[in-house]
């Protein structure tokens, strides 16, 4: 017969509560592994199954036949350039990969007794974790890295264009110049865009107007050809330069 058979002096009740005993024992204090083969000898159980180890990944068979011509029997390689992958286990019996196909969720499965949460953080390691990081921002439209964190994005300053109009003085221009003083004008980052209002468009073209780029924050020198004898409006559109 190929049934095995062991006696015992344990009635059926002992050898139960022996088992489920083991089992309690083991699950609570979180024995190493040699503490487990022990207590299974000690009972005389036999080893506990580690399941399905996925040991490597070849594109075709014949790669991994190539690869492990002999193997260990349970042995077991994923199979495929890209998922579902074929499962190839070794068959010892007959000294082959056997495709099994792929896994599936019930192809598994897991010993309670043996789980560890080797991830289980209490609040103040997570607080630990989260120390220096930023806090939640409410933001809408664009955002910004700083480098450090994260902010809302200004349009003109960060992104796009901003727009604003200057006055050029009749009584202000000093030998064919004028420098105009806003804060607007920045040095650094930007190009600018300058053009006549449409009520000054013809006094501001006879006059052969023009302006400097901004090399100075705050301010923006305009030239003329001839000065001119009324205001004018100027256009001014700030740009985020790359």
């Amino acid at each position: 017969m190929s049934e095995n058979y062991f006696y015992s002096s344990l009635s059926a009740q002992e050898i139960e509560d022996t088992l489920v005993g083991a089992v309690v024992y083991n699950k609570q204090l979180s024995l190493t592994t040699s503490q487990k083969a022990q207590a299974r000898a000690n009972i005389g159980a036999g080893e506990v199954s580690t399941g399905l180890i996925i040991k490597g990944y070849y594109d075709t068979a014949a790669d991994l036949e190539s690869a492990h011509p002999m193997a260990s029997e349970g042995d077991a390689y994923m199979v495929g350039t890209e998922a579902p992958y074929d499962t190839y286990i070794w068959d010892a019996v007959h000294m082959e990969w056997v495709n099994n196909g792929p896994l599936t969720p019930g192809d598994s499965t897991i010993d309670d007794n043996d789980i560890s949460l080797t991830h289980t953080w209490s609040s103040s390691k997570i607080n630990t974790q989260l120390a220096g990081k930023q806090a939640a921002i409410s933001a809408v439209g664009m955002l910004k890295g700083t480098g450090a964190a994260v902010a809302a994005a200004t349009k003109g300053t960060d992104y796009g264009a901003l727009s604003f109009t200057v006055t050029l003085a009749s009584a202000s221009w000093s030998s064919n110049a004028q420098t105009i003083s806003n804060a607007n004008f920045l040095a650094s980052g930007y190009a600018y865009i300058v053009s006549p209002a449409s009520a000054s468009f013809a006094t501001y073209g006879d006059a052969q107007i023009f302006a400097d780029d901004v090399s100075t924050d705050g301010s923006m020198v305009f030239h003329c050809d001839s000065a001119p004898s009324a205001d004018l409006t100027v256009n001014i559109a700030r740009v985020v330069s790359a």
